[in-house]
């Protein structure tokens, strides 16, 4: 206990708990152990109960669900099968776990590892469960045999995992094999795991089979009657892989050695359109300006202090060049104000009445986005 309140790091917080876990997981293989010497003695009837299961609950509150499950937990994790000590492969996995792993096959609850998570080994029973429901036993009775598989797991592993896990998972492996890096023999398990089971243990179900991707190899497990059960290393998925996509290496592009196998796009022509088209609708050029009155020949001076409206062409394409008269293009001789408010810009430019337009140029030399049609409809705040 003074062990326990020493603790000061999240890492102590982890040993310590996996150890009392453990220790929990070592107390169902024990309790499992001594009910099944008291069914077994029938220890139970020196106090007249029925059975190890009525001693159970009435002495314990142990439900008979729960009295069957510390039975089967000794039954499968403990030496020998009857035995208050638990086996050493299954230390660690703490008692959820090795709960939740009762029901799965011998060869797949012998690959999960201590770090899978409860979820996961859930996940790999509901696969297994949906391909008993599909392909039982029962089915050899039916008068129509069972289709078998033909050609190299392998193979069809590779066609069925990369179509079914989609094409990022494609584009990842492909990238990995045609990577300029190093392919050490002890990494390379590693590297392509990280790839198609990152969790280091998962169940993918093919047409004929399950494959079982654990830490250290791939096994195929084929349902009822289609096929002999198989094992392969990742460095075999990985060459398979670059033969079924890529037979001709690195000649062939990622779209064109997906589409080659699969009679579909790598991306789909929405995404390439979009691609296509972005980059023209930022290239694309301004409508050509409407001339409505008569360009000057001659550049005209510039009134201090403005902008003449041919200065914008690029924010209002459209906008109509101004000829002011001589005696008007001195902003300070403007002495009132000759633009009312509420009126619209389009509407003073229609009437020229040039005093209101140099006035209408001083106060909106700049406009603010939306072009040249959105600012002659502008209304006029003084």
């Amino acid at each position: 206990m003074e062990e326990l309140q020493t603790i000061s790091t999240l890492q102590g917080v982890e040993i310590a708990l996996r150890k009392e876990l453990e220790h929990i997981a070592e107390g169902y293989i024990k309790v499992g152990y001594l009910l099944k010497k008291t069914r077994d003695a029938e220890f139970y009837k020196e106090k007249g109960y029925a059975d190890v299961f009525e001693f159970a609950k009435e002495t314990f509150n142990i439900s008979r669900t729960w009295a069957i499950r510390f039975m089967q937990i000794n039954d499968t994790y403990s030496i020998d099968g009857n035995s208050p000590e638990i086996q050493e492969k299954y230390r660690g996995y703490g008692s959820s776990k090795l709960s939740e792993m009762l029901a799965l096959p011998e060869e797949v609850r012998e690959v999960v590892p201590r770090d899978a998570t409860v979820r996961e080994i859930r996940e790999v029973k509901e696969v297994i469960r949906e391909t008993e429901d599909r392909y039982s036993p029962q089915m050899s009775l039916c008068d129509i045999a069972p289709e078998e598989h033909h050609g190299s797991w392998t193979e069809t592993l590779v066609y069925e995992f990369f179509k079914g896990e989609g094409k990022g998972c494609f584009e990842k492996m492909a990238k990995w094999i045609w990577a300029d890096e190093s392919k050490e023999a002890s990494t390379i398990n590693r590297k392509i795991m990280g790839i198609v089971a990152p969790t280091k243990f998962r169940m993918f179900r093919m047409q004929f089979a399950n494959a079982l991707f654990s830490e250290f190899q791939i096994r195929i497990m084929p349902y009822n009657g289609r096929g002999e059960p198989e094992e392969m290393s990742y460095l075999e998925l990985a060459k398979t892989f670059e033969q079924t996509f890529y037979p001709e290496g690195r000649k062939t592009s990622d779209s064109e050695a997906y589409e080659r196998v699969y009679q579909v796009p790598l991306r789909e022509k929405k995404e390439r359109e979009v691609l296509k088209t972005e980059p023209l609708k930022k290239k694309a050029e301004p409508a050509k300006a409407q001339e409505t009155l008569e360009e000057p020949k001659e550049t005209e001076e510039q009134i201090p202090g403005q902008m003449e409206v041919e200065d914008y062409q690029e924010l209002m394409p459209d906008a109509p060049v101004i000829n002011l008269p001589e005696e008007e293009k001195q902003v300070h001789e403007i002495t009132e104000e000759v633009v009312q408010e509420g009126e619209v810009i389009e509407d003073i430019l229609k009437s020229g009445d040039s005093e209101k337009i140099i006035q209408l140029l001083k106060k909106e030399f700049a406009w603010p986005k939306g072009g040249w049609d959105n600012w002659k409809k502008k209304v006029i705040t003084l």
